[in-house]
């Protein structure tokens, strides 16, 4: 039970990147790759606004994670923080991993999955919380038997058991959506920080603000 099973798909092709979009290209796939490597040095910060996040829980600082940095790509709408979101999941995917993107409102989804689709046909599926329960179920062993490259989805779509993540994507970052406010409380962000710290993949943030 799939969602985007009778989806029509046209395949494009990447687009030639703008100059500015080339320098943020070069130091995220810089990210990237360190970061498949393991980080045997520390992280560095790429500029002021890029930072590693602090790793806590409810006793205090983890000692033995080191908390990956979280790249945040700022550009305002339209200026093709997509096409680097995709860039970046096409360097994960070739190397065999896999990844999430968050997207703050459900009405978002369906805009951003068609994207994805366009360049990650087949292996690209929807997660939020108006799947039906099938759709839903199906979803999940189908993440978590390996069989999806992209998913995209709405805050809860950070737990996605995919076993070879590489990079999580949350576009918008700032926007209070990303706040769970009924039990279990989290904020997807810092939930993507921590389960990135511990499964040894990226996060990058977007934001236009």
């Amino acid at each position: 039970r799939d969602p985007l099973r009778e989806r029509a798909v046209v395949t494009r092709a990447a687009p030639a990147l703008t100059s500015d979009q080339q320098a943020a290209w070069d130091r995220i796939v810089t990210l990237l790759t360190e970061r498949a490597g393991g980080w045997s040095a520390r992280p560095a910060l790429l500029d002021a606004r890029v930072r590693p996040a602090a790793t806590l829980t409810a006793s205090g600082p983890v000692r033995d994670v080191e908390p990956p940095p979280a790249c945040l790509l700022h550009g305002v709408t339209g200026s093709g923080k997509t096409e680097l979101y995709m860039r970046a999941i096409e360097h994960v995917v070739a190397s065999h991993r896999q990844a999430i993107v968050l997207v703050p409102e459900i009405s978002l989804t369906a805009q951003t999955v068609q994207r994805f689709l366009e360049r990650f046909p087949g292996r690209t599926a929807v997660w939020h919380s108006r799947l039906s329960a099938g759709e839903r179920l199906d979803t999940w062993h189908r993440a978590r038997d390996g069989l999806l490259d992209v998913i995209v989805g709405s805050r809860s779509a950070v737990f996605a058991p995919l076993p070879r993540l590489g990079l999580i994507v949350i576009d918008e970052e700032h926007a209070e959506a990303y706040k769970q406010e009924s039990t279990p409380r989290y904020h997807a962000r810092e939930t993507a920080i921590r389960r990135a710290a511990l499964c040894g993949c990226a996060v990058l943030l977007g934001s236009a603000t």
